[in-house]
């Protein structure tokens, strides 16, 4: 069976606004099914088409790119504050703190 044309278009438009990223099982499966569908996907891309490819694809992608641009402009400028007041700062554990997990103490790096 071939792919959906308009599944693959929206797909295709997921990629390029950067809400997939390059490298992972996602993206690999999302490409997979913008190619051939998804009638031949394994068990195993099944599950990540599900957990991790329709998730993004499901919500206004207009709404995403405006919400990661938010995220990465708090995301510096709370770099910046923290350089400011001589912190150091572990970015991923900034980034985490930023979209929801972990507590304020999340933002300095530890200093074990």
């Amino acid at each position: 069976m071939r792919a959906d044309p308009e599944l693959s278009n929206l797909i295709a438009e997921t990629i390029d606004a950067g809400l997939l990223k390059p490298g992972t099982r996602a993206i690999e499966v999302a490409l997979l099914v913008a190619t051939d569908g998804q009638r031949n996907l394994s068990v195993a891309d099944r599950l990540v088409w599900e957990s991790a490819v329709l998730p993004i694809l499901s919500k206004p992608i207009e709404t995403q790119i405006a919400v990661r641009a938010l995220e990465k402009r708090a995301l510096r400028s709370s770099r910046k504050l923290l350089g400011a007041l001589g912190i150091p700062v572990d970015d991923e554990r900034l980034a985490k703190n930023l979209s929801g997990g972990g507590g304020t103490a999340a933002f300095a790096r530890s200093s074990h």
